[in-house]
């Protein structure tokens, strides 16, 4: 299945045109490489999301947390009501 681009121009006032312009593209294997890359994310959230291991996903050079399992912040809590 082929996935199509159509950007169309009226350009009906334009005399030296006097019509309406369109412009159709194949984009199929742009589709494709998105499609493949909202694959690969969703395979790598389920394996960061399910791992039992803590695991932390922070900017270098803001030291800003992303993202994080549950699980570090488990044991976190934990050793804080142990101290």
């Amino acid at each position: 299945m082929a996935h199509l681009e159509l950007v169309g121009q009226n350009r009906l006032q334009d005399p030296e045109i006097g019509g309406l312009v369109a412009d159709c593209r194949d984009v199929t294997d742009h589709w494709h490489a998105a499609e493949e890359l909202r694959n690969s994310e969703r395979q790598y959230r389920l394996l960061f999301h399910g791992n039992p291991n803590p695991m932390w996903v922070f900017d270098l050079e803001t030291q800003a947390f992303w993202k994080s399992t549950k699980r570090p912040f488990n044991i976190m809590v934990i050793r804080v009501k142990n101290f």
